[in-house]
């Protein structure tokens, strides 16, 4: 299985919602763990969305 490593702040960046964007700029962090939930299910299906579409070229070091 391959696996990208990024810090919080780089996600919330790349994959974060305005609000997300704005909450962990106030605070550095996410106090509302509702907030982080939702960009870990996004992390999520843009993972296995990305997965899908090598698996689907014969790439299968993803498996």
């Amino acid at each position: 299985m391959s696996y990208i490593i990024m810090t919080k702040a780089q996600a919330v960046e790349l994959h974060g919602s305005e609000d997300q964007k704005r909450h962990f700029a106030k605070y550095g962090k996410f106090t509302n763990k509702n907030l982080e939930n939702a960009l870990i299910d996004v992390l999520k299906r843009t993972y296995e969305s990305f997965a899908k579409k090598l698996r689907k070229t014969g790439h299968t070091s993803t498996s």
